[in-house]
């Protein structure tokens, strides 16, 4: 009965395709499940219970998750193989990554600049 439950993670009918995704783009980008649980707003406990596929990721979790990494919801559910970058407003940027310091949010406008003009 277990190995149903992690073929089912994997089966793109059942919606679970965004469970690695969460996690792949987490350290592509060189993030802790802290620091994305905190953009949330949520403890990291949670956070990491989305990425094992305990608890359902909420929509509006989809949805910062996408700003965050700057891709389509559709690619984070595996919908999608394209990356598309979204065009946001560096104040707005500004006032989601203010939680975690001038460190933090230098580099990441960096990123952002850099696919910003990739795209």
């Amino acid at each position: 009965m277990i190995k149903n439950v992690k073929l089912a993670k994997r089966n793109p009918d059942t919606g679970k395709l965004y469970i690695p995704m969460m996690r792949d783009l987490r350290e592509d980008h060189d993030l802790t499940q802290e620091v994305v649980a905190k953009y949330l707003g949520i403890s990291q406990h949670t956070y990491s219970e989305y990425e094992r596929g305990k608890v359902e990721l909420p929509i509006k979790h989809l949805m910062k998750l996408a700003k965050l990494y700057h891709v389509s919801t559709d690619y984070i559910l595996g919908l999608s193989k394209k990356k598309i970058m979204s065009r946001i407003p560096d104040g707005e940027m500004l006032n989601d990554f203010s939680l975690f310091g001038l460190s933090v949010f230098t580099k990441y406008r960096a990123l952002y600049r850099k696919y910003a003009e990739a795209a």
